[in-house]
């Protein structure tokens, strides 16, 4: 897990020069002279300062910089790099391969793995979700030891109960981290009461 000092040294390392300011609208800006403004009143969390430091550093890191005047193109473009190295900064793809496979499976759980904000690791989870699935016909996650489809969800033939409401629930996670697309059986069991 990298910790906000770990961030600043990072930044001093590349010749990034961080200063803290107090800021009317803005809660940090990064400039291509390799120096980042933030406002540590603005954020609610340590958390949400550190990824937002971290998103910043990756717009030094990667020269994606733009201005108020720059078309939405551009402005998405250099977003989405200083998102992806961010997400390569505090959840490193080898990293998450581990988290998932030792069962953090869930955003909010990852969010606490990794100490980021849920929102965070939703961002890299969509960045990666290339990476950690396979491009088969049957995705799935690399580092995970089984396969892990819709059928797979579905319970055995047997008179055991089931809570669909659970189910539905994980069904919902794995289609959020991309695990799982819906098919025509995940249909069928929504459709079921909420206990069989």
């Amino acid at each position: 897990m990298v910790t906000i000092n770990q961030l600043y040294e990072r930044a001093l390392n590349d010749g990034i020069e961080i200063d803290e300011v107090f800021m009317q609208e803005l809660r940090a800006v990064a400039f291509p002279e390799g120096w980042i403004a933030i406002d540590p009143r603005k954020f609610t969390s340590r958390r949400e300062f550190k990824c937002e430091l971290a998103h910043e550093i990756g717009h030094c890191e990667t020269g994606s910089f733009y201005n108020i005047y720059s078309l939405y193109d551009l402005k998405e473009k250099c977003e989405r790099k200083a998102n992806k190295r961010a997400a390569e900064i505090l959840m490193p793809i080898i990293e998450v391969r581990q988290a998932l496979h030792k069962g953090y499976v869930e955003p909010w759980l990852l969010a606490e793995y990794f100490d980021v904000t849920q929102e965070f690791v939703e961002m890299a989870l969509d960045i990666y979700a290339d990476s950690l699935h396979t491009n088969t016909h049957e995705k799935r996650v690399v580092g995970m030891p089984q396969l892990m489809k819709a059928r797979d969800l579905l319970p055995p033939e047997s008179p055991k109960l089931v809570d669909k409401r659970l189910l539905r629930r994980d069904m919902a996670a794995l289609q959020r981290i991309g695990l799982l697309d819906f098919d025509w059986k995940t249909d069928q069991l929504l459709n079921l009461p909420d206990y069989y």
